[in-house]
Order: structure tokens, then sequence, then C-alpha cells
């Protein structure tokens, strides 16, 4: 498993005027950070709870659309005293759009890879995660045939994890390098959601799939049982 690093960046002065808190709210959840995109459409709010002996951290996303939720406890990240906080290795949180939220370790100049999403499905996906090593990036609302593209940096892993609107079903896959290489690269990729699932491809790039989701949680099998 790929170690966690430890983002170089502070809280302050943060994009789309995220707040934090110290302490914690009437669910004993301590509240990390909200923001709203840039028309108030989407709200999204992240939280972290503690196991009951303070040892397990668990961070969690939760959406709103025009006050009306939308994702509730979406599994982020997990770790333990010994792991860096969600706080210091993801500083950054910027909205490319109004429906692209990034939460990354640091803004970044240059994003090398360009990333095509697509809805082959008759019915919208209620959100996509995309997650390399150093960023997250949260698309809500793909609406059936629609393409949606952005650009990250490709570091050695991609991942594709969403929900289809009014379902719980969660589909999700992710891939690597062929060779293992954690590296940066020249190359595209595409995301294509069918009614099978999600299918991640370059056609410069050679990949193999790998178990899904990120590094720094359980995959999808394992993830409700930490909820």
């Amino acid at each position: 498993m790929r170690s966690r690093r430890i983002g170089i960046s502070c809280f302050c002065g943060l994009a789309c005027s995220i707040f934090f808190v110290i302490g914690c709210n009437h669910s004993g959840e301590e509240l990390l950070g909200s923001t709203s995109s840039p028309s108030g459409r989407f709200r999204v709010e992240i939280a972290q709870r503690r196991d009951a002996k303070g040892y397990e951290r668990f961070v969690y996303l939760n959406a709103s659309r025009n006050g009306e939720r939308v994702v509730e406890g979406k599994l982020l990240y997990t770790g333990d005293r010994l792991d860096d906080d969600f706080r210091n290795l993801y500083p950054d949180y910027s909205w490319l759009s109004e429906s692209i939220l990034k939460i990354g370790q640091r803004p970044r100049e240059t994003q090398a890879n360009g990333l095509r999403i697509a809805n082959e499905t008759v019915r919208r996906i209620n959100y996509l995660l995309i997650e390399t090593y150093e960023d997250k990036f949260v698309v809500f609302e793909v609406e059936p045939r629609a393409v949606v593209n952005l650009r990250f940096q490709f570091t050695g892993q991609l991942s594709c994890e969403g929900q289809v609107d009014a379902t719980v079903k969660r589909f999700g896959s992710a891939v690597r390098l062929l060779d293992d290489g954690e590296r940066a690269v020249n190359g595209d990729f595409s995301v294509r959601v069918t009614d099978g699932g999600v299918l991640i491809d370059s056609r410069q790039l050679n990949l193999r799939q790998v178990t899904c989701c990120a590094v720094d949680r359980p995959g999808i099998d394992q993830e409700r049982s930490s909820q």
C-alpha cells in the first residue's frame, strides 16, 4: 500500500469559504469543513467520526442540492493514530464548476492528464468520486448520455466510484499502470458508466484493473461495515 504523504498547506484562506470547527456536534461527528458551489446549488459537508477508543478515524462526505440531501455518509478516508490527518492530506478545496468539487493536497498549475467521463446509461448518476493518490474529485448529477471532461494529475492509480440516482447500489473500478509505476505520465483517460458498471481505460497507456477503490479506505464491499 502506498504510504500517505503529509500535505504542506494549511487550512487558512481556503477557496470557496470553507469553515473549520473545533469540537464535536450533537451527533458525535467532528465537522471538518463545509463548502457551497459557486451559485449555491450544492453544499458539501465533510465530517469525521472516531471509534469508541478514539483510535480509528472515519471521514465522510454529505451533500445536498438546493437543501435536499443527495449524498449521505460517503466514506472518503480511514486512518488511525499513526496516519496523517485528513485535513493535512487534503487541505485544498475548490469548485471546478457548479457540479465538480476538487479535494486536493495543493493547488496545481498543471493538470497533465485529461479525463472523459461518459454516462452511457438511461439514468442519472447521482455522484461520481474520482480519486488519485493526491486528489479527489466529486462530480454531481451526470445526466443520461452526458459527457463531462476534466483535467487531473495521474501518478500511479486512478479509481472511480459512483451511485445511480434513486438507488442504493454503488459501482466502482480502479486501474494502475501495468508496471505498477507510481509516477506522472502523459496520456488521457476515459471513464464509461454502463449498465454493467464502470470501465476505465486509456488509449495511450497500458493499464491493469485493481481492487476498487482508493488506497486510503476500504473497498466497496467492506465500506459499509465501517459505517
